[in-house]
């Protein structure tokens, strides 16, 4: 089974700023500390000895700028991986949102994957699985040598989770949806498309990438 990568994108508030809701409408650039999260992916899947390639990005420069900083590399930019337009719920704050729609919605989608409908989000759920769908299974016929790693939100992430339906229920129930900005996950692909999760939201770390890479 080929092995893919997939990581979310570094910071794009700095420290001690309120954090907003930002989709696809908001291209903001990585922070200094967003930068430094790229830089050590990176050195974590050199320093495991990982073939990688090919890279794959969302079109906002968080994203593909992740990946050019930390691997001196341009990424293709697939349109799949670009993140969720947030519509009303663009540039606010969580308690804000909140106070708008209630706090269940809001814990909903944060922690369980839960689609907030009737808030004009873009796309919507089912094109977002489509996408994964369809990027997973071209992809799963590439060298087994070589690890592709792809970078997005991680709103888009969940629905590459949601591919392996054991690991998706069992982490809706648990509220580990999440991926932190920065962190990765492992998964594996079956010629026939099908994707098992190996771990999700991990820190890099070369020793681990190393032993999953080859076990």
């Amino acid at each position: 089974m080929r092995r893919l990568l997939l990581v979310r994108h570094g910071n794009t508030f700095e420290d001690g700023v309120v954090p907003t809701r930002v989709g696809s409408r908001s291209d903001l650039a990585l922070t200094q500390k967003g930068v430094a999260q790229a830089l050590t992916f990176a050195a974590a899947v050199r320093t495991a000895g990982l073939c990688v390639g090919p890279f794959l990005a969302g079109p906002l420069q968080r994203t593909r700028d992740f990946l050019a900083r930390g691997f001196d590399a341009t990424p293709t930019l697939d349109a799949r991986l670009r993140e969720i337009d947030y519509g009303d719920w663009e540039g606010l704050t969580d308690a804000e949102i909140a106070a708008r729609v209630g706090a269940a919605m809001l814990e909903d989608w944060n922690r369980r994957c839960v689609w907030p409908h009737g808030q004009n989000w873009a796309p919507d759920e089912a094109a977002l699985a489509a996408g994964a769908a369809l990027l997973v299974l071209e992809l799963a016929h590439g060298s087994p040598r070589c690890l592709p790693i792809l970078c997005s939100s991680q709103g888009v992430l969940r629905y590459f989770a949601k591919l392996d339906a054991t690991f998706f229920v069992q982490a809706q129930r648990d509220s580990k949806l999440g991926v932190a900005t920065g962190a990765c996950c492992g998964v594996r692909l079956a010629p026939s498309g099908a994707l098992t999760v190996d771990f999700w939201n991990d820190k890099p770390d070369a020793a681990r990438l190393a032993a999953w890479a080859h076990a």
